[in-house]
């Protein structure tokens, strides 16, 4: 009688992206770092969801999405101060 193991193997199944288009992906998105996933999939030819799988899983890549603040002057340090204490004197609930 043979018994069997239920474990994962290693190594089952396709592998999910070729390091061709690691490289590809990689070297695209280095000479444009404001490259859309859209923009470069149609570019090199692959599939969205390759270079999304590969920008974020393999590279490591992320979006950054910039924000806009307001500048803080130097008067404005003397109000934040203040309106902080002012908190802090104030019970909670």
């Amino acid at each position: 009688m043979e018994r069997g193991n239920v474990a994962h193997r290693r190594g089952n199944g396709r592998p999910r992206t070729g390091q061709f288009s690691v490289e590809k992906v990689k070297d695209m998105v280095g000479n444009d770092p404001k490259l859309s996933i859209q923009k470069a999939s149609e570019t090199l030819d692959i599939s969205t969801a390759t270079v999304y799988r590969v920008s974020r899983r393999t590279l490591f890549f992320f979006p950054c999405e910039l924000q806009n603040y307001q500048a803080l002057l130097e008067s404005d340090e003397k109000k934040r101060v203040e309106f902080a204490k002012d908190c802090q004197t104030y019970p909670i609930g």
